[in-house]
């Protein structure tokens, strides 16, 4: 089960249900059977699947340590994505982990968020140092509807997935019945990791920033 993010969610429910079952006029039952859907839809909205620690060691279970890379993109960085992505820009910064056992190199975990229909999906994208996806992730999801993604029968279409495969909807990946939007921003997300991978890390395993910054 999800955890729920707001704490009087419990307590809404108490208090509604105990109305419910009251002898209530018609126009109290309509409000009361209102307050029970938007509680509802709002629990919806607000699914947190998997905490940071959680993420990490389910798409990097052998790593024992997980080094998070704090720089911000640099305008060569930004540039190099932008044509890697065919003009679209990255909107702000990724959060980066370099995944390490005994000092090598396993892979790297990109917390990136895109909108489904109205508001933004957390997934993480484990990617490996050769440039293909390890596995992925829907760690919170806000929306009302196409929460299916998070099913493994959809994300684990991503595993080995590189930056020449189409990694879309209307290709390779097979979208979730009512959830389309939300399957797309998965496809969107998964690319914008490979393309992060490719233009930071390369073939080198370390970040080096073109700007001089590594």
């Amino acid at each position: 089960m999800p955890r729920l993010i707001g704490h009087r969610l419990t307590a809404y429910f108490a208090a509604t249900l105990a109305l419910l079952a009251q002898p209530l006029r018609l126009t109290q039952w309509v409000v009361a059977t209102s307050i029970v859907l938007t509680v509802e839809q709002w629990a919806a909205e607000a699914a947190e699947y998997y905490s940071l620690e959680e993420a990490l060691t389910t798409i990097f279970p052998e790593a024992d340590d997980y080094q998070r890379d704090d720089r911000a993109l640099t305008a060569t960085e930004h540039a190099q994505l932008a044509e890697a992505l065919e003009g679209k820009p990255l909107p702000g910064n990724p959060l980066i982990y370099t995944a390490k056992k005994a000092g090598t190199v396993q892979g790297y975990a990109l917390v990136l968020d895109e909108v489904g229909k109205h508001k933004p999906i957390t997934f993480m994208i484990g990617v490996t140092p050769e440039g293909a996806v390890q596995d992925a992730l829907v760690m919170v999801f806000r929306e009302t509807r196409g929460w299916e993604i998070r099913r493994k029968r959809f994300m684990k279409q991503f595993r080995d997935k590189t930056m020449p495969d189409p990694i879309d909807i209307r290709s390779d990946i097979t979208h979730v019945t009512g959830a389309t939007l939300s399957s797309r921003a998965a496809t969107v997300v998964v690319r914008r990791a490979l393309a992060l991978q490719q233009v930071l890390f390369g073939e080198q395993g370390t970040r080096i920033s073109i700007d001089g910054a590594s």
